[in-house]
């Protein structure tokens, strides 16, 4: 049933998430179409899913800033919460990697973002679940960023997540985030960096088949290297993917700064990060694949933290793994026409040497053991031997 809420005339659903569904709506005293979040009745009763929702408006609503989600109203009406706030019509970041995202908005919308961050850090709260999904855009283009469902308060005493426990989206996790200790400001800068490796290369750069091997990759492994023609970006991958949070840039601010510096160096190249996409049978034969692997297993964090399996990095690793494979089918079979060209060439030598040493066979049928082909005239045991 469509829930009532005094005030607002609901339209449809636009999305359901882990703990609310979100309606299209119309605020009837401004006459004007707004976004409704609504906690579902399912979780309503979990003290926790109700904190958390709670949580969200009361940061939302003291983070005034281009960049952030506009919160209209928030309450609570026959025991279910609410959040109304901007509806954005210009879809999500993943969207435009889809559709193809030339560097110059990458850029932008990576800049506005962390300009974003820097606000919400400087009033004391980290978002901690920075991803392209979280990313939406207005009709004119500028990104904003949304879901604030597990932030939180930076000097808040009383944590609904407490230090120890995961929270988050693997991808997009910092590696202190992953081992579970206390966060600040430059754990959503880590995410960022991760996001921006994606406008530029429509992947991310760590994968894996598990939430676990995917966090393990983020501790361990080195930041994989861009094309060559992004590579004036590369130091900048770098410093946004630091392990250690003190070699990190420090500030959203000063982030965006080394983009502006970067942009301004040199003509951007012509590129458009592309992430692949596969119709939803191609999607549902994969998942289904790596479930009877036993390679889809979700992550032991609370909220919204959960992986997904990543179906472009496995359609393209698949695709790496044919064309090696049909390398090496191609390279036997030419060292075996080569081997096999070798041994007739010495065998024909041989036959054809006894041949003419063998006044009793004449020039056609000594020609015809040469090839290993029998004469007409052969016996049946002499036919053998030339097929053989």
């Amino acid at each position: 049933m469509t829930p009532h809420i005094p005030g607002y005339r609901i339209v449809r659903e636009l999305g359901r998430g882990g703990m609310a569904t979100v309606y299209i709506a119309i605020q009837e005293k401004f006459d004007r179409e707004v976004a409704v979040k609504i906690l579902d009745e399912a979780v309503e009763q979990d003290p926790t899913f109700s904190a958390r929702f709670q949580r969200e408006s009361r940061i939302v609503s003291k983070l005034s800033h281009p960049h952030i989600v506009q919160v209209y109203d928030v309450g609570l009406h026959e025991g279910r919460h609410y959040l109304a706030m901007e509806l954005l019509t210009g879809g999500e970041l993943n969207d435009r990697l889809e559709a193809g995202l030339p560097l110059a908005h990458a850029l932008r919308a990576i800049k506005e973002i962390a300009k974003a961050l820097d606000f919400a850090h400087s009033k004391g709260f980290i978002h901690r679940d920075i991803k392209p999904e979280n990313i939406l855009f207005r009709e004119e283009g500028s990104a904003v960023l949304s879901d604030f469902g597990i932030a939180r308060d930076v000097d808040n005493e009383s944590q609904i997540t407490t230090i120890g426990s995961v929270v988050g989206t693997p991808y997009y996790m910092s590696p202190e985030q992953v081992t579970g200790e206390q966060l600040d400001g430059r754990a959503d800068i880590y995410s960022l960096g991760v996001v921006f490796y994606k406008t530029l290369t429509g992947q991310v750069p760590f994968d894996g088949a598990t939430a676990l091997d995917i966090g393990i990759r983020h501790i361990k492994d080195p930041v994989p290297r861009l094309p060559a023609h992004l590579a004036r970006f590369q130091p900048i991958i770098d410093k946004f993917l630091e392990k250690s949070p003190t070699r990190r840039f420090q500030s959203g601010a000063e982030a965006a700064k080394a983009l502006d510096e970067a942009e301004q160096r040199a003509p951007l190249p012509q590129s458009v990060a592309r992430t692949g996409s596969f119709n939803r049978d191609t999607v549902d034969e994969i998942r289904r694949s790596a479930e009877q692997q036993g390679l889809a297993r979700s992550t032991a964090s609370g909220g919204t933290g959960r992986t997904r399996l990543n179906v472009t990095r496995v359609g393209t690793q698949r695709a790496m793994q044919r064309t090696a494979s049909m390398r090496w089918l191609v390279a036997g079979v030419v060292l075996a026409v080569l081997a096999g060209s070798a041994a007739i060439y010495v065998m024909a030598s041989r036959i054809s040497s006894g041949a003419d040493l063998d006044p009793t066979v004449g020039g056609d049928e000594a020609r015809a053991i040469a090839m290993g082909v029998a004469s007409p005239t052969d016996s049946d045991d002499t036919r053998g031997l030339a097929q053989g």
